[in-house]
């Protein structure tokens, strides 16, 4: 384990935020509806999310957090279409 930078913090919540953001997206699906501006702001936060988590990611160097990142982006991904 390396020594704690801000930079390495940002990504590792980044890619804790879009674990929870996959999993409050199927969540929110299967009770309600959003509106079109809340829709937008969400996809934003998403992507800047994504962008976050990838680097802690690719940082890691694991199958594991790599197969997690690309699960939690499909689902991200499929639930913003659907």
């Amino acid at each position: 384990m390396g020594e704690f930078n801000f930079k390495r913090f940002m990504n590792m919540v980044g890619y804790i935020a879009l674990i929870f953001c996959a999993v409050a997206l199927t969540l929110g699906k299967l009770i309600s509806s959003l509106s079109a501006l809340q829709t937008v702001a969400e996809v934003l936060a998403y992507i800047v999310t994504g962008f976050y988590a990838y680097f802690y990611v690719r940082s890691k160097r694991n199958i594991w957090f790599l197969i997690s990142y690309i699960v939690a982006a499909v689902l991200v991904l499929v639930m913003v279409i659907i």
